[in-house]
């Protein structure tokens, strides 16, 4: 109190400097005084417990609630399959659409290709031409294609490239990432005429 009353009467009298120390001080001491009264260290201590009593109860109600709605949601789905659940969209994906593969259209036009799972090899895949007029399908390039001399398993393709007269694709595998993206790993040539397959770079 002395020094607040010191402050008020004296304010007008002091510099901006003089003030500002003047300020600080009187914070200074109101900050001791509320840190070493009991009474206040005892109020602010309640207020603490009270708010994180608080939170505690409303995250323990936010999870009840939640887990309560879910089980809801399982019961009405079981006894109405037709009935639409969060569940059913987010946790069993029921509705997520299929993917299709990295398309490279033709230079002649006459379709495009795609890469899908080969039915010969676990981890190959052939290369798929569809005719976008038709929808016929066509395995262009055989998993079996992808095999390198001495190995028993095809490539496992991540990119592919045509040349120009698309005689021979270039080919991206065994990739590792770099910095955030898989930008070094092996590339393979695939002669389409000989058949024959060479890494670049290799021995």
């Amino acid at each position: 109190m002395d020094l607040q009353y010191e402050y008020i009467f004296s304010a007008k009298n002091l510099s901006p400097k003089a003030q500002f120390i003047t300020e600080t001080k009187m914070l200074s001491s109101l900050k001791e005084f509320l840190t070493t009264c009991p009474r206040c260290v005892s109020k602010i201590a309640e207020k603490k417990m009270k708010k994180r009593t608080m939170c505690f109860y409303f995250i323990v109600s936010a999870v009840f609630f939640a887990s309560v709605c879910s089980g809801v949601d399982s019961k009405q789905n079981q006894e109405n399959p037709s009935l639409l659940t969060l569940d059913r969209i987010f946790l069993e994906r029921e509705f997520s659409t299929e993917r299709f593969g990295r398309v490279r259209w033709l230079d002649d036009g006459t379709g495009y290709v795609t890469l899908e799972p080969s039915q010969a090899f676990d981890r190959g895949r052939d290369v798929i031409k569809y005719d976008p007029a038709t929808g016929q399908r066509e395995v262009l390039i055989p998993a079996d294609h992808f095999i390198p001399h001495g190995n028993s398993e095809p490539l496992a393709i991540q990119e592919y490239s045509w040349s120009q007269d698309g005689k021979k694709l270039l080919i991206f595998t065994n990739s590792q990432m770099v910095w955030r993206r898989n930008t070094r790993g092996d590339y393979w040539v695939l002669d389409l005429e000989s058949r024959k397959l060479r890494q670049l770079g290799g021995k």
